[in-house]
């Protein structure tokens, strides 16, 4: 079979990424070294043809997308496969493409978008597209990217931290909550003098479970935890409260930006979606949002928040109801 050897350069961060050999059509070939070079690095990479088919993918981007190399390798990312949107819940793969940028306009592009998780959750990530030059010819482009807010919370395995930690969804439970609270409450109060609560329970839940089956109501509730693991900070607490009720304390230092938070999460969730035995799933969350008063027990305000939670179902659902001023 006849091959081009294509020859480029690539400076990003510390790499440098230097010859590639492509068949004609959509399978790619990487001399060993090139080969152990891209999957060694911890950023996610794939590279485009000039028709947006997708010819190589490393080891790092199965890893932040858990999508595999057989899931899409020959595949167009005009396919939707990420299903990337901006900030506000736009689809760039239906649209302004960063990566038709980088093809057809010949521009170096970066941007921060949210993928589609294999898993059905939304990963905010910071991409770079680079044109793909042969012998001076323009024949694709290449994606380096890598999460922005990836605070998921370690777990170890011991029966202290078991007995903390929701087994589903790998947050914490009740328990959990009650023994971090109050010290992470002293040790940001310096710093960020607000704890805003966010009582979240997710629209139709029933309805979901008795439609399509416990296994996928699992996957919704994993769906939703991971939305708020990878897009709250590391010294914010999120609870699973009992069945659909998620609760999340966030640390902030005025109070102007909790309902902003509160509509982008319920924004990533109503964005999300499964794939299961053959059906699309989406789903949304209703947020009641408030915050702890001074001299007030956090339990008071969590009630309070679970309260304005159950106003924003009666105002429709899939919405933030607050009582900041």
């Amino acid at each position: 079979m006849n091959s081009t050897k294509i020859y480029f350069v690539l400076k990003y961060k510390d790499y440098t990424i230097k010859q590639y050999t492509i068949h004609k059509g959509f399978t790619m070939i990487i001399d060993n070294y090139t080969n152990s070079l891209l999957q060694s690095i911890n950023d996610g990479i794939y590279i485009l043809d000039f028709n947006r088919n997708i010819i190589f993918w490393n080891n790092a981007a199965e890893n932040i997308t858990g999508f595999t190399a057989n899931d899409v390798i020959g595949k167009s990312c005009k396919d939707n496969i990420l299903r990337h949107t901006d900030k506000n819940g736009n689809e760039l793969c239906l649209g302004s493409c960063p990566m038709e940028v980088a093809i057809h306009k010949q521009q170096i592009v970066e941007d921060d978008v949210y993928l589609h998780h294999k898993e059905g959750y939304r990963l905010l990530v910071h991409v770079k597209g680079i044109p793909w030059y042969s012998d001076g010819k323009q024949i694709g482009a290449i994606e380096i990217f890598y999460p922005v807010l990836f605070q998921q919370q370690k777990i170890k395995h011991d029966l202290l931290k078991l007995a903390l930690i929701d087994p589903l969804t790998n947050v914490y439970n009740r328990r959990g909550f009650e023994s971090i609270f109050y010290p992470r409450y002293l040790e940001m109060k310096l710093t960020k003098p607000f704890a805003a609560i966010l009582f979240f329970d997710i629209d139709n839940f029933k309805t979901i479970n008795d439609t399509y089956g416990h296994d996928c109501g699992d996957a919704v509730l994993k769906s939703v935890a991971q939305t708020f693991l990878h897009n709250l900070r590391s010294y914010d607490i999120i609870t699973r409260w009992g069945g659909e009720e998620f609760v999340c304390i966030i640390f902030v230092e005025n109070l102007a930006s909790v309902t902003t938070i509160g509509n982008k999460l319920c924004s990533l969730i109503s964005n999300a979606f499964l794939e299961h035995n053959g059906s699309t799933i989406h789903f949304t969350v209703s947020c009641g949002a408030t915050f702890l008063k001074e001299n007030e027990n956090i339990n008071e305000a969590i009630t309070r928040a679970d309260t304005l939670m159950y106003q924003a179902k009666k105002n429709g659902k899939n919405q933030v109801c607050h009582d900041i001023m």
